[in-house]
């Protein structure tokens, strides 16, 4: 008998009852093939690629995240343009679609890019090999389909952004009427919990507010990227309702290998070189050609095609095409550090019985609904400032919550790589407790690190170089120490105090000479358990021609190189306050407006600054 299938004698079971249970088996089949309906993405063109039938296109697209998608929606609204969007994976798993499950996709193969940061002697030791690691979306969507669902931006923006954003977002305001009915369709849960009440509490009893809708500082339930009870990726968002044009092409599973170009002749870019089940395709770009592969992938790429540090690409044997010192430089990542606070066992009335899991994946799969078409308590978050800024975020905390004998926190550690030793560390406490992880996320990083070629085999995972807490006026260490201590503050609150709350000593070993959450002890703790998030931006800095370190020119077209942009957060010099998702999109949507002006004649763009 197979590992894992279970047989059961049902034969007895006659008349009535086995004709409800065969009803309800029969409506449990039909209802869970529609979770992530693969119906809803467009057809994969990669076959016409192979076949020689479709070659050359007026636009082509590299990567199918947020930008890309937005992107290829808006260009394919022109019926004279031929627009293809290339994919390095394929269409997301159907367990994607469960927003509870976001924590579950950390260490998936089949959807992600799983990237390990170069080691540092200083930093992420909590992690095995004494080492980092980040995962990226390589699947339709992006890494929209893999995160935790947060859509969270910047207000105080110039009006030509704003009005761009407008026009993407959908979701209802506080009288329930929707407000901007774009692409992008937001809800906020509104669900109530004990534990939420108590955060709630603690906070206020620290004199936070409830977060304003133009004001970036306080409590906030994050608008999160759900559309009738599943995630809605940006693939879902974009592409629905474009797979149906005739001049809109997605190839999936499709890597690109290089940007081919006309140098030295003419510095313009020709398309690019892909492969698609281990064939080589060259594919032709008539107009213009644009990376939305992020921060980490567009860096690669160009490198690996010669357009990075003149000296860097000579001593690697890369043929020189554009002496560009910029590329792969300013990287920047919101970092978190995980706090695992342990509650009274009391508190936990709800404990994640194996009852109370089979009536949640029951009611998710019959009509959507219950604690798997929502991500708990993560969507309450505490957005405050520091001194160095006191009127915007540079620390969030984002929470999760764990019954006891939780199935998910299991999954969770896995996901971040855990030394095994504080993973069961964990896990033993969490066997008689409830847990409750708050995650301390620096907003505004001044930290800068890098992508470098793999020095082994060019062509596999990048060198990400993160150089946490590095920056030369320790910054971040300040604002990390400061969300430190605000919540250690919070749980002296009465709130949190009355259920028991106390700050977990998780064993780090590099920290065992200091006494427990002394100074010393904290600024080991923050080293030793910083970590990435998926939020990535730089690489390709935006700035003037005249600017040394810049990739590209105002108007996203990459210095030196005509019809080659770039569209994604890769090229912002900051990182935003708010996720990476809702910039890329923006982003998508602001070339898609160049584009236009630059190839429609007389063509002006609704979102021009007044």
């Amino acid at each position: 008998m197979p590992t894992g299938i279970i047989t059961y004698d049902i034969t007895h079971l006659r008349g009535a009852f086995a004709n409800a249970f065969l009803i309800l088996i029969n409506a449990l089949f039909f209802n869970i093939k529609l979770i992530g309906d693969y119906t809803q993405y467009p057809a994969d063109a990669s076959s016409k690629l192979l076949d020689g039938e479709e070659t050359t296109f007026d636009f082509i697209i590299v990567g199918a995240g947020a930008a890309g998608c937005a992107l290829a929606n808006r260009l394919s609204q022109q019926d004279q343009w031929s627009v293809l969007l290339i994919e390095a994976g394929d269409i997301p798993e159907t367990t994607t679609a469960v927003p509870a499950l976001f924590p579950t996709f950390f260490e998936s193969a089949l959807d992600t890019w799983q990237y390990r940061l170069e080691k540092d002697k200083e930093t992420c030791r909590a992690y095995k090999n004494k080492q980092c690691s980040m995962f990226r979306g390589r699947v339709l969507g992006g890494t929209s389909s893999i995160n935790n669902l947060h859509y969270y931006r910047e207000r105080s923006l110039e009006n030509s952004l704003n009005l761009i954003y407008q026009s993407i977002e959908y979701y209802p305001n506080a009288e329930g009427e929707n407000v901007y009915e774009g692409d992008i369709q937001l809800e906020k849960i509104n669900s109530s919990s004990e534990i939420r009440s108590v955060l709630r509490e603690a906070y206020e009893k620290l004199s936070f507010n409830e977060a304003l809708e133009n004001s970036p500082l306080g409590i906030l339930e994050n608008y999160l990227t759900i559309k009738e009870g599943e995630r809605l990726n940006m693939a879902r968002a974009f592409l629905t309702s474009v797979k149906s044009r005739s001049n809109f092409f997605l190839a999936k599973n499709t890597v690109v290998d290089s940007i081919v170009t006309n140098h030295p002749i003419d510095k313009r870019v020709k398309g690019v070189n892909v492969t698609i089940s281990d064939k080589k395709v060259f594919l032709q770009a008539r107009k213009e050609l644009i990376l939305t592969a992020g921060s980490i992938n567009n860096a690669k790429l160009m490198l690996l095609s010669g357009m990075g540090a003149k000296d860097y690409l000579l001593t690697r044997k890369i043929p020189v095409i554009l002496d560009l010192p910029g590329v792969g430089k300013n990287l920047q990542m919101h970092v978190t550090i995980p706090m695992f606070v342990s509650l009274n066992a009391t508190f936990d009335s709800n404990q994640s019985s194996e009852l109370e899991f089979i009536r949640s994946v029951f009611d998710y799969i019959m009509v959507r609904s219950g604690n798997l078409s929502t991500i708990g308590i993560h969507d309450f978050s505490l957005y405050a400032s520091t001194a160095e800024h006191p009127t915007d975020p540079t620390i969030a905390i984002h929470h999760n919550y764990f019954h006891i004998q939780d199935r998910m926190l299991a999954a969770w550690l896995n996901g971040w790589k855990f030394e095994q030793k504080i993973s069961t560390n964990l896990l033993e406490k969490n066997r008689n407790q409830p847990i409750l992880l708050f995650l301390v996320t620096l907003m505004q990083p001044k930290s800068r690190g890098e992508i470098l070629l793999n020095e082994t085999h060019f062509q596999s995972s990048p060198n990400i170089v993160g150089n946490f807490l590095k920056d030369e006026e320790n910054e971040d260490m300040r604002s990390l120490l400061t969300g430190f201590t605000l919540v250690t503050n919070a749980t002296e609150t009465a709130p949190l105090k009355d259920i028991g709350a106390e700050l977990i000593d998780i064993g780090l070993p590099d920290c065992r000479s200091y006494k427990f959450c002394s100074l010393h002890y904290v600024k080991c703790y923050i080293k030793n358990m910083v970590h990435p998030t998926s939020d990535v931006a730089g690489t390709t800095a935006r700035g003037p021609e005249c600017d040394k370190y810049s990739v590209v020119k105002n108007d996203f077209e990459v210095k030196q190189m005509r019809c080659l942009r770039i569209a994604d957060s890769s090229i912002l010099n900051e990182i935003p306050v708010g996720n990476t998702v809702a910039s890329d999109a923006m982003l998508g949507i602001s070339v898609s407006e160049i584009l236009k002006e630059k190839w429609i004649k007389d063509y002006v763009s609704p979102f021009k600054a007044n």
